[in-house]
């Protein structure tokens, strides 16, 4: 079945490499995380959330302007720009804007 998807995705996308590329990126990094133990796949989690603590705001966030000041604003903390918000954090954003 997998590979009948692989090969229908590689002929839908014949004409687009880039696009069969990260299809199977894609597919492989997802069937390696499903065969990870519990253990495992925290692990890995943990090494990601620390990863994406070090990313540094993009260039065209930095264009815009916007995370410069919702940070100047106190709407965030100026940290972590590229990590991904819980949803306690979401919350925490609205409240701040007034918006609750």
């Amino acid at each position: 079945m997998i590979n009948r998807l692989h090969y229908e995705m590689i002929r839908l996308y014949s004409g687009d490499p880039k696009r069969i590329q990260h299809f199977c990126k894609v597919h492989s990094y997802a069937k390696l995380i499903a065969e990870m133990t519990n253990e495992q796949a925290y692990q890995l989690l943990q090494k990601a959330e620390l990863h994406a603590k070090t990313v540094v705001e993009p260039a065209w966030s930095q264009q815009e302007g916007h995370w410069a000041k919702a940070t100047a604003e106190g709407v965030v903390d100026g940290t972590s720009p590229e990590r991904p918000m819980k949803r306690d954090e979401v919350i925490a954003v609205l409240g701040r804007k007034g918006i609750l």
